[in-house]
């Protein structure tokens, strides 16, 4: 019944897929190992990306999964599975490149926007681009 549930949330509202998925993450009084289903709510996410802004939560989910459904034992059997996601997020290292949320791929024009803003070609590098145009009889 929980897999059919879990297969019916992204066709249904929003809140009652919130709704659906508290529901089916609540413990049932006995320890269980991941469900194949589990994934964390808009919520949990939102609280992660609050929590921990130095990582980047979609990457995480994918390490806690792979983490917990190659973990052999008893160990690897948790009651309530979103409570040990906020934990993993409290307790994982920063992410060592910058996290960018939200932000489309920048067109070439604006990479080259950046790249002058961030360091200005010095008068060195000018003089050599300049000799290199005589070189080949090119104006700059």
């Amino acid at each position: 019944m929980k897999d059919l549930l879990a297969k019916c949330i992204p066709y249904v509202p929003a809140d009652l897929a919130e709704e659906i998925h508290e529901a089916l993450q609540k413990p049932a009084g006995r320890a269980t190992r991941l469900p194949e289903s589990w994934r964390p709510s808009p919520s949990l996410m939102t609280w992660a990306a609050k929590e921990r802004p130095d990582v980047c939560a979609t990457r995480q989910v994918g390490a806690f999964t792979d983490f917990w459904n190659a973990k052999p034992g008893k160990d690897a059997c948790k009651l309530d599975w979103d409570a040990t996601f906020r934990n993993w997020i409290r307790n994982c290292r920063a992410d060592p490149r910058p996290v960018v949320r939200n932000e489309p791929n920048p067109s070439p024009a604006t990479v080259m926007a950046r790249r002058k803003a961030v360091e200005p070609p010095s008068q060195a590098v000018k003089d050599m681009m300049a000799g290199l145009a005589a070189k080949l009889r090119v104006s700059l």
